[in-house]
């Protein structure tokens, strides 16, 4: 099914993909912005993979047209569409748009500036816990034609914070919110409330010393990062001040600059995020552009570039696309005949032309994109393609589907059971949920020790808790849950490699 006739596909047009995680949309999807300079506006648009059908999202507007675009999906939290983009020249912008809200959000970007080509990819926060760390990821974006390598802490989006002990932030936690809320527990007879916070434990520096007639104070003005120490205290009309005991909270919000890359970023510039690249550890792939053929892998252990396979030349309309899956990534490059193919990366072999998918359909331009769907039935995933402008620079809505078959080698299923560091195969199996007396009783099994989240979403993909988080060891276990409200919810048990997702209704 074609872009719709009205949005043009041109420079700066980008796809990513998002499959049905949390329950609040009963299809995959395809997310599009499509930067329109002669209507000066940015299309935002989403792909029904289940009914081939393109749909303007809710609230389709980006604002203006927007220059040196890129875009990504974080798959926590009920899911959020992410775009970076400049208007008219000015200031760089971060957006973001909720599923569950369906309304865009923006801020400034003050530390850098975007240039051609910049790339922008999510990785999940591997030990986010609501409680201690409500932290669901970080975006990572190589803002083109610099060196320079960026990181965001993406702040939790919840509106209710989880308290920990009756105090919010819990105590030892870490938050990416530099405006944050705190929260304590109330007192009987309490006619006023205090809170002191200050960066050493003695309090001696301290930024913040208010009283309020409730038990909570939401913060006005940004906090730097950094750790921070805090403490409340009550009195009623016939006491002195009642001091609590002193909590840390460490705030890491905001962008933080990291390592450069080895190149500069240009035209044909791409960057893909892969969970289990070489040997079971996460890294970033970057092409940088410019015609050239540098390769580099970020690895996040070790938070350094190293430079990877060389790969074909890097014209304008190359792209990485990988999945959250067991399968390595592809690569197109841009608007060379003579490439015109979907490539892949063997591990020690570098990239080659992939004998599974035919050649392309069209010539890649300036705009064009892919994105790789989930894996189905273990055996089979989706590559789209947007192809961007044709050699005279007219805009093309072609976007195409190839179905992607996975297999592996022998020498390559060897390097991934290496890479889960010689543990055993996680699998979470019989999991169930039902209704008692009790409220929900939560059963499933383990056969091997695992790092277990189980987690409860409302229908609109708000978390409403946490039922655990921590190791559980192989065998059956079982979790009560009391409901304070009718609806329908999704518990989540997450276990890494595996997830499992139970939809309760309590009427």
């Amino acid at each position: 099914e074609p872009v719709p006739e009205g949005v043009p596909v041109r420079a700066g047009a980008a796809i990513t993909y998002s499959y049905d995680q949390w329950g609040l949309r009963t299809y995959d999807t395809v997310w599009g912005i499509f930067p329109d300079v002669e209507e000066d506006e940015t299309h935002f648009l989403f792909y029904d993979c289940q009914n081939n059908q393109w749909h303007y999202a809710p609230d389709p507007g980006l604002g203006y047209y927007l220059e040196h675009t890129a875009i990504t999906f974080q798959w926590m939290e009920g899911g959020v569409v992410f775009v970076v983009g400049m208007e008219d020249g000015e200031d760089p912008v971060l957006y973001w748009y909720p599923l569950a809200g369906e309304l865009w959000e923006s801020d400034a970007i003050d530390e850098f500036d975007l240039g051609p080509r910049p790339g922008l990819a999510f990785r999940a926060n591997p030990t986010y816990n609501i409680e201690y760390e409500p932290i669901p990821g970080w975006l990572y974006c190589l803002p083109g034609n610099s060196q320079q390598f960026w990181r965001y802490w993406i702040p939790c989006s919840f509106k209710n914070p989880v308290t920990v002990d009756g105090i919010y932030p819990g105590d030892g936690a870490m938050i990416a919110d530099q405006t944050p809320v705190f929260i304590w527990e109330e007192t009987p007879e309490a006619i006023e409330y205090r809170l002191v916070v200050a960066t050493d434990p003695n309090f001696f520096t301290t930024i913040i010393d208010v009283t309020t007639a409730t038990p909570q104070y939401q913060v006005e003005t940004e906090m730097e990062n950094g750790t921070y120490y805090w403490k409340t205290a009550s009195r009623s009309s016939s006491s002195t001040w009642n001091w609590s005991e002193v909590h840390t909270v460490t705030i890491q919000g905001g962008w933080e600059q990291l390592p450069n890359i080895p190149e500069a970023i240009y035209e044909g510039a791409a960057l893909a995020y892969e969970k289990q690249y070489y040997w079971g550890d996460e890294c970033l792939i970057a092409f940088v552009g410019g015609e050239k053929y540098s390769c580099y892998r970020y690895r996040f252990a070790d938070n350094e570039w190293v430079n990877w396979h060389n790969s074909q030349d890097q014209y304008v309309g190359s792209a990485i696309a990988t999945h959250k899956g067991a399968d390595r990534p592809f690569a197109v490059f841009g608007a060379n005949p003579e490439t015109d193919r979907v490539w892949r990366d063997h591990l020690h072999f570098g990239w080659s032309v992939d004998p599974r998918i035919s050649p392309l359909p069209e010539i890649l331009g300036p705009g064009a994109s892919i994105a790789l769907s989930k894996i189905y039935n273990e055996t089979y995933a989706y590559l789209y393609l947007i192809v961007g402008e044709d050699a005279n620079g007219n805009p093309r809505n072609s976007f195409y589907r190839h179905i992607v078959t996975i297999h592996f080698d022998e020498q390559e299923q060897g390097n991934r059971s290496q890479g889960a560091q010689g543990k055993q195969r996680q699998t979470l199996t019989q999991a169930k949920a039902q209704i008692s007396s009790k409220g929900i009783i939560l059963e499933y099994q383990l056969d091997a020790l695992a790092n277990v989240k189980v987690m409860v979403y409302d229908a609109l993909g708000r978390q409403v808790q946490t039922l655990f988080s921590g190791y559980q060891s192989k065998g059956i276990h079982r979790l009560e849950w009391s409901p304070e409200a009718s609806g329908a919810y999704f518990i989540l048990l997450d276990i890494g490699k595996e997830q499992a997702k139970l939809k309760v209704v309590v009427r």
